[in-house]
């Protein structure tokens, strides 16, 4: 029995080892961590999309969670930030679980060190348009494959993007992979600029669009780039100062409505006080 897991063991390092190409970007679900979403997760819906930071200020700042005023980032707005899953806190507010590992961050934008991942209202995000939406454009467009890529040698590896124009690799076919069996390729479609691209619906995890034309062109570029979405999008600001350590929870309410609450405890106890031990001492007398 030992033998047996011993060799199913080695089986898998050994296919980790071979094809590191498909682990790397295989349909593996992202996820935060921390004590937030480990007390949460059963109330976040996953959706595992970018979005693009819109925040009014011109910029968005990234909590440690929705309970705690703790910022732990201040992104630029139009930057594609991936959202894992959302959460609902009590006053019906939508908070996105951002992941800050993968972020590129530049000049003028703060991101605490050491931090994996962090939350955001997201109505400070603004929708990047998809492979969904290119589909649904452009549906009338498609025609049938007809093996354009089926006798295709591969040299180095061919690049598969999420859709044609956008600009953005999705994963990889490396050239051992002409010795196994082809892609099931799904649609044909011609582009403005002349290129031709399809479809991989899914194999061994990925999925997306190569460019028949060229397909191992990593700088690819068109004449018409990545599709947008019609939606207000807020100038860019660069962030004001430093991450700010603070003990307000953006989530239940400001600090000052707490502060008005206990002013009023103490406030009502210090006329209570004389009052009922005033009634005592007159009883005694």
């Amino acid at each position: 029995m030992r033998k047996n897991y011993l060799s199913l063991l080695i089986f898998f390092v050994a296919m980790f080892m071979i094809f590191p190409s498909l682990t790397a970007r295989a349909d593996a679900i992202w996820e935060p961590f921390g004590d937030f979403y480990e007390q949460h997760w059963e109330e976040c819906e996953p959706i595992n999309e970018s979005y693009l930071t819109n925040g009014e200020e011109g910029f968005v700042t990234v909590y440690e969670s929705p309970l705690s005023g703790k910022e732990v980032a201040k992104i630029k707005n139009g930057k594609a930030v991936y959202i894992g899953c959302v959460w609902n806190d009590r006053k019906g507010n939508l908070w996105g679980a951002v992941d800050l590992h993968s972020f590129k961050q530049e000049e003028g934008e703060t991101v605490r060190e050491e931090v994996y991942n962090g939350w955001a209202p997201m109505e400070n995000f603004a929708e990047i348009y998809n492979e969904g939406d290119f589909r649904a454009e452009h549906r009338n467009e498609f025609k049938e494959y007809a093996g354009e890529l089926d006798d295709y040698e591969i040299k180095n590896e061919i690049l598969i993007w999420t859709y044609p124009g956008s600009e953005e690799l999705q994963s990889t076919l490396p050239e051992y992979w002409n010795e196994n069996e082809v892609p099931t390729y799904e649609y044909l479609y011609t582009d403005r600029d002349g290129l031709r691209w399809t479809y991989i619906g899914y194999y061994y995890g990925m999925k997306g669009w190569v460019c028949v034309d060229d397909p191992e062109n990593e700088n690819l570029k068109t004449s018409y780039g990545p599709g947008k979405k019609e939606q207000e999008l807020y100038p860019v600001n660069t962030p004001d100062g430093e991450l700010q350590m603070t003990l307000k929870n953006p989530a239940d309410g400001s600090l000052k409505a707490v502060l008005i609450a206990v002013a009023a405890v103490v406030l009502v106890t210090v006329i209570l006080i004389p009052v009922i031990f005033g009634k005592k001492r007159g009883k005694r007398e």
